[in-house]
């Protein structure tokens, strides 16, 4: 037998092994480049710049040397596993400090995830390599329709559209209007033809003469600005932005009185701990509204206390008392039940008369937080708890009527289901409110990133949004997409912010008329692209 010796065989051929790894490197390298990329481009580092080329280095390996369909699939799996892991690391903070998973398990099971949505990425990248493969570098116009695609496929089956990469403009209003039109995938769309352009472009001038060279700048170059002015017009639709508004001043508006009361996630399983934080939430509301009688609206966030109005009568009287003595509306997070064993995460409306005029049941449960998907198809994972309780989605888009404003409200993850925030505008809400809790997370970057979720969700609808937190980040975004003022991460805080009053109802948007129509769409063209990319390899073969 002939000997080994560094990675090759004496006299033969070099290593099965290290012509493996030889081949894939630049793959593995162009993916890991791209993740890390886009990792950075949002929270906690939020350099949002970098989306415009994060993606740039997977096309160009990708387009640039063949490669079969299952290592185009690999390399998009390991960038979108990397992504998802790296700007997501949070998720395992609520596992080991509320959990109580050791940190090595938690950070393994998150892996698991990362994977399932990862798998996207590498459906794109199968894709493209075919579009480009076999169509040519004409295939590269389809690219950015293949990624809305994808986005919006992980988003359907998943119910975890999580950090789209459209999100990561979210602090740059004029790009953010572009969701009026198209939604968040609109900005994801601009981002990737922008780099789809690059990549080819650069493609084109390797090899090539000066005449070319100057030519397909020209084209790139107009294509740019063709992109830009398409982008200012999506931006416009639905009408104009509306002014923005000084968050203090108390003359006409709709007046909101918003408490953050940075209550521990512990007092959850503390029932002393809760009464505590409750009388505490109480007398803070109190004196909030004695600094600021002129209050409309006083809004609690999701917190760790599982108030219960059905419950706990007690607890009914003592809200009650509440707005009746300072005739405000009091919206809040409150558990409850049905009948026979239902369990509800839901938002109660308390009139000035200390009625219930409203509630809303969450319709977009977080898996594992809320209730634990595949029960009763995997034996074991029926043993899994739910993190926050077991609870059953509503059904109802309600919006709470309080005479100036009509209310639709959701709670926390619900930030990422554009779809919610859009039917309750849909069905008349002139203000959304969004309570949320993410002290589950820590001192982590989840807080901004469900900020920038918001920020989206107001844009598509132009609808301003109050987001109450109780721990941080609660702000009030115009139905522009601007943050106008904002709390702090893990601080204890009071706002009082006002919201222009607008006679009749205001305009609806095109998203909020026709929703998820531009990704379906592009979801529609890219399937259709493939297929025909198919068929033309079907024919040469059989020509052949």
């Amino acid at each position: 037998m002939m000997e080994k010796k560094d990675g090759q065989r004496v006299g033969g051929s070099p290593s099965p092994r290290r012509s493996w790894i030889t081949h894939h490197r630049a793959g593995w390298l162009s993916a890991l480049l791209s993740s890390s990329l886009l990792i950075v481009a949002f929270p906690p580092l939020g350099l949002s710049f970098l989306a415009w080329i994060g993606i740039a280095p997977l096309l160009y390996t990708l387009a640039r040397a063949p490669r079969s369909a299952k290592s185009g699939f690999g390399y998009g799996l390991l960038a979108g596993s990397t992504f998802f892991y790296g700007s997501c690391f949070w998720v395992t903070y609520s596992m080991i400090h509320y959990g109580g998973l050791p940190a090595w398990l938690a950070y393994t099971l998150g892996i698991v995830p990362a994977v399932v949505l990862g798998s996207f990425w590498g459906i794109f990248a199968l894709t493209f390599n075919i579009i480009v493969r076999r169509l040519g570098q004409g295939g590269f116009l389809l690219v950015p329709f293949l990624w809305v695609a994808t986005e919006w496929a992980r988003a359907e089956v998943t119910t975890i559209g999580w950090n789209a990469l459209g999100y990561s403009q979210a602090l740059h209003p004029w790009l953010v209007g572009i969701a009026r039109g198209a939604g968040v995938y609109g900005v994801s769309f601009l981002l990737v033809a922008t780099q789809s352009a690059l990549v080819w472009a650069s493609l084109r001038l390797l090899n090539r003469s000066e005449w070319e060279w100057r030519w397909t700048w020209r084209l790139v170059g107009l294509g740019g600005m063709g992109a830009l002015v398409a982008a200012s017009l999506v931006s416009s639709w639905g009408g104009a932005r509306p002014s923005v508004p000084r968050p203090h001043e108390w003359r006409g508006g709709f007046r909101v009185l918003a408490i953050q009361p940075n209550i521990p996630i512990t007092a959850l399983f503390d029932p002393e701990l809760q009464t505590r934080h409750f009388l505490r939430l109480v007398a803070t509301t109190r004196s909030a509204l004695a600094t600021h009688p002129e209050v409309d609206l006083v809004v609690w966030p999701e917190s760790p206390l599982n108030i219960s109005l059905g419950d706990s009568p007690e607890v009914l009287d003592m809200l009650q008392s509440l707005v009746r003595e300072h005739g405000v509306y009091l919206l809040l997070n409150a558990v409850e039940r049905r009948p026979p064993d239902a369990w509800y995460n839901s938002v109660a409306v308390l009139s000035p008369q200390g009625e219930v005029i409203a509630e809303y049941e969450k319709i977009g449960l977080l898996p594992f937080g809320e209730y634990v998907p595949l029960r009763g198809l995997i034996p074991w994972i029926d043993r899994l708890p739910a993190l926050a309780g077991d609870f059953t989605p509503g059904r109802e888009y309600t919006v709470a009527d309080l005479g100036r404003v009509k209310v639709g409200s959701f709670i926390c993850s619900e930030a990422a289901w554009p779809e919610i925030p859009r039917k309750l505008t849909a069905n008349g809400a002139t203000l959304l409110i969004e309570v949320t809790n993410d002290g589950w997370f820590g001192p982590t970057a989840a807080a901004q990133q469900h900020l920038w979720h918001a920020i989206f969700r107001a844009a598509e609808n132009d609808r301003p949004l109050i987001r109450v937190t109780n721990n941080g980040i609660s702000a009030y975004i115009t139905g522009g997409g601007l943050v106008v003022d904002h709390t702090w991460l893990g601080e204890s805080a009071v706002r009082y912010w006002t919201i222009p009053s607008s006679p009749g109802r205001p305009r609806a948007t095109v998203y909020t008329r026709l929703g998820d129509l531009f990704a379906i769409g592009c979801a529609l063209l890219g399937g259709i692209a493939v297929l025909g990319a198919m068929m033309v390899r079907i024919s040469s073969r059989s020509s052949t």
